[in-house]
């Protein structure tokens, strides 16, 4: 499932059972660290896509972060928010369903 729409930073409502079951496992084994990276498909141009893809990961981010403190999780770790924008696809970008599947962010926990 794509998290975004083209175009956007805004996390649309399918991601929350994702974000909340990260929270929740993070609540269960601890965080020692983390990475959220962002990326985009190929429409626009490369500027514009950097920007995007942070903006996504920082969306995704602020959404973790309050998941943690909704479940009283005191965040005592560094949550880095980098992107790669259109620069590593998942897939072609010559198809719809490509597309969908590059517009997405990744998250890396490290849990103690």
């Amino acid at each position: 499932l794509d998290p975004f729409v083209t175009g956007s930073s805004v996390l649309l409502p399918r991601m929350d059972v994702q974000l909340t079951n990260l929270a929740k496992t993070i609540k269960r084994y601890g965080g020692k660290s983390g990475v959220i990276t962002g990326f985009t498909d190929s429409r626009n141009g490369y500027a514009y896509n950097l920007a995007l893809g942070l903006a996504r990961a920082t969306s995704a981010n602020v959404y973790l972060r309050a998941q943690l403190q909704r479940l009283g999780v005191k965040i005592n770790f560094s949550i880095r928010v980098i992107t790669k924008g259109l620069t590593s696809p998942a897939a072609s970008n010559t198809t719809p369903a490509g597309e969908a599947k590059n517009r997405r962010v990744v998250l890396v926990a490290m849990l103690y």
